[in-house]
């Protein structure tokens, strides 16, 4: 008993610590947002979207990214951060917590170190019309090529580190795009953009797509004959040109929809459904009941509401049901609304045609049979003329056997016209005067009986057990 005692304590407790802990639960168990942690540099932070920026662009690509509200978004790139500081980062605590909960991480990197090493800031800052020469250009282009190495290693030991922190992690990874458009007076400045950020792409990033779940965002082909649009006009004026790094809006949108179109197998969306059917389909004179079937999960409400509406006119109306079906008494068309745990809703209509109405009742005032005024050729029983033999019900001579209508007995219970009824229930009891009696007949004073035997015998039994001890 003891023992008996003490386990049912422990399940207690058991029981409790987990309804307190499972209250715990980080957005990567969320089954309506997702967690994202974006990694990367300027273009990630959004840079020159807003004036006098101090933190993330709310426009950046990752806020961007799915259906607004969907994900939950932590934006930790930095403006001018290489590879080199990215990988230093993992190490901050608050970047490792994030990431370890996280769903999605984004990932761009690599501009900042091709800039340096071809020194395109420096030229940018300080354009001199006459050092721009072709051969200047091709030992820019060159060295390029020396950052390949490091950039490889720094982006591989930065995704390992970024899955041994959640392994079930899924890593978008853009590749660079270029962001000088080609025209005539920018083509010098295309030509050595593109052989750069190809180089890049080629031999360092796009190799990475496909492996430890990394799935590759093509950048350079979504920005590539689309600079004019995606690209910031005026960031710098140099050798008389006005050129630009950062995506505009719409360039920062076109990043948002490569993640998407990455994620979209791989985070499906449930669309819901709804399903009204009626009971009965015959034609009824009682209430008609709507079955609601939904795919929903954790449905939040459920509502209806009399004629074609929207979801919007829910928000403040509705009669609220909680059992998947409600009872309507009146033909028509009526609306049911369904709202999920997420945030997701949908409407669905159904048509009742079926319920037929009783005939009115007529007011007591009103006569059933009224009196017709003389010459009145419509009445349906015109007063026989005297001496008119067609009389169809004539006064019976006594005697006359050959009356067709014979006035019936004072006792006789054969009576040719009964009063009508409307009641066809086989089990509805009548009086001798054809009366109807209302259905009083009831189990309640059965139950009664055997209740009190029940506790009569559990009253003995306990007696006959104590008198047992006794002996």
């Amino acid at each position: 008993m003891v023992k008996l005692r003490r386990l049912s304590i422990l399940f207690i407790l058991m029981l409790a610590l987990n309804t307190f802990f499972s209250s715990f639960v980080f957005a990567k168990g969320d089954p309506c947002h997702c967690s994202l942690v974006a990694l990367g540099d300027s273009i990630t932070y959004g840079y020159h979207l807003e004036p006098n920026q101090t933190s993330p662009s709310p426009n950046a690509f990752p806020n961007l990214i799915g259906k607004e509200g969907k994900n939950t978004v932590t934006n930790l790139s930095k403006v001018g951060q290489t590879s080199t500081e990215l990988l230093n980062s993992l190490s901050d605590s608050q970047t490792s917590d994030a990431i370890k909960n996280a769903d999605i991480v984004t990932l761009y990197i690599g501009g900042n170190d091709l800039i340096e090493a071809t020194g395109l800031t420096e030229l940018l800052n300080n354009p001199d019309p006459e050092s721009l020469t072709e051969d200047k250009l091709q030992a820019m282009a060159a060295q390029a090529g020396t950052v390949v190495t490091d950039l490889k290693s720094n982006l591989e030991k930065i995704i390992e580190k970024i899955k041994d922190q959640n392994n079930d992690v899924t890593i978008i990874l853009y590749n660079l795009y270029n962001p000088v458009a080609d025209t005539k007076e920018l083509q010098s400045f295309h030509t050595l953009g593109d052989s750069m950020v190809k180089l890049v792409n080629e031999q360092v990033i796009n190799p990475q797509a496909g492996q430890n779940g990394v799935h590759l965002a093509n950048a350079y082909t979504a920005f590539d004959g689309n600079q004019s649009q995606f690209i910031l006009d005026g960031e710098f004026s140099a050798f008389g040109l006005s050129l630009g790094i950062h995506p505009t809006l719409a360039g920062q949108q076109a990043l948002a929809q490569l993640a998407d179109d990455i994620l979209a197998p791989l985070f499906p969306e449930k669309e819901l459904t709804i399903n009204l059917t009626q009971s009965p389909l015959d034609s009824t004179k009682e209430p008609v009941t709507i079955k609601v079937e939904t795919n929903a999960d954790n449905v939040q409400a459920m509502k209806w509401l009399p004629g074609t509406k929207i979801a919007q006119d829910f928000k403040s109306e509705g009669t609220v049901f909680n059992d998947s079906t409600f009872q309507v008494s009146e033909n028509g068309i009526y609306t049911v609304y369904v709202l999920d745990q997420c945030g997701n809703e949908i409407i669905a209509t159904i048509e009742i045609k079926n319920i037929v109405k009783d005939n009115p009742v007529p007011n007591p005032g009103d006569n059933p049979n009224p009196t017709t005024e003389p010459g009145d050729t419509d009445h349906p029983n015109p007063a026989p003329e005297p001496g008119n033999t067609d009389n169809p019900n004539p006064t019976p001579v006594p005697g006359n056997t050959d009356n067709p209508n014979p006035a019936p007995e004072p006792s006789t219970t054969d009576h040719p016209n009964p009063t009508p009824t409307n009641n066809t229930n086989p089990t509805t009891s009548t009086s001798s005067t054809g009366n109807e009696l209302p259905q009083t007949a009831t189990p309640i004073y059965n139950y009664l009986v055997i209740g009190l035997a029940l506790i009569l015998a559990g009253f003995v039994a306990m007696k006959f057990r104590k008198f047992k001890r006794l002996d």
